[in-house]
């Protein structure tokens, strides 16, 4: 739905222009309207001038919202505060906007109702994103994005399922599986060229079982696997890259050995 308000300097004329913009900003508080970058309360400043008639356009529909299920490869388990990241042109700067939120079904509303939709991903780095790229260029060659989830004209809630690849870390003491140790995945700082995450993150992936295996979910990107209180023996700890699938695939669990003195 679009609608404007004009300003006059006529002050009748004004007065009266000025309450059909206090309508649209009610209908947006009121019936549950949003503008494109999901605010329910839109405001414009503009200026007036003697003789002059000023037009303000706003744009806005009724609330949309997405019901998402956030899902490990193979069944794997996701650190509980994961967030989420919608791309769409009409956010401003980035063209994407990140939700923070807990636990593996979200509901982010707010939306403007769009059939164009909105592409979904895990995580909040720049290489999290399949189609995301720093000042050096894309961080995958041939990475694509989930094809957008769309949501209606007249609002209303839509599901989706956001899949998620996997780690599987085997830590080994010498040739010995090490049970019951913690598993982090961290993200490491990009000096400042990635947006999403410029510090960093870390991620904890659980305990080891038996085996010395812990099975995680994680956003795509590169991750360096660390055991707490142990020193990797090589000096250095395992990464593993873990890249965007063709749109429509599955991802999956990849394997690394973790070594530690």
């Amino acid at each position: 739905m679009w609608s404007s308000a004009t300003a006059s300097s006529d002050p009748a004329v004004a007065s009266a222009r000025a309450w059909k913009l206090v309508a649209v900003i009610w209908l947006g508080m009121v019936l549950n309207y949003v503008d494109r970058q999901g605010n329910p309360s839109p405001s414009q400043t503009f200026g007036i001038a003697a003789n002059t008639i000023t037009q303000v356009a706003f744009d806005y529909g009724p609330a949309a919202s997405l019901a998402l299920t956030l899902q490990g490869a193979d069944g794997a388990t996701l650190p509980a505060t994961m967030p989420v990241t919608l791309g769409d042109s009409d956010f401003p700067a980035t063209g994407t906007r990140t939700y923070t939120g807990s636990g593996s079904t979200r509901t982010i509303g707010n939306l403007f109702p769009t059939t164009a939709g909105y592409t979904v991903w895990a995580g909040d780095c720049s290489d999290a994103d399949p189609q995301g790229s720093s000042s050096s260029g894309p961080y995958w060659s041939s990475g694509q994005r989930e094809a957008p989830v769309a949501v209606p004209v007249t609002g209303g809630s839509v599901s989706a399922t956001v899949k998620l690849p996997a780690v599987a870390a085997t830590v080994l003491q010498g040739a010995t599986p090490l049970a019951g140790v913690d598993v982090t995945a961290v993200h490491t700082a990009q000096n400042g060229t990635d947006a999403g995450c410029p510090g960093g993150e870390t991620w904890d992936l659980g305990t080891t079982d038996a085996t010395g295996t812990v099975t995680g979910a994680l956003p795509y990107g590169v991750w360096e696997l660390r055991v707490t209180g142990h020193t990797a023996a090589t000096g250095s700890w395992p990464t593993a890259t873990l890249a965007p699938v063709t749109p429509g695939t599955d991802p999956t669990t990849t394997p690394v050995t973790v070594s530690t003195l």
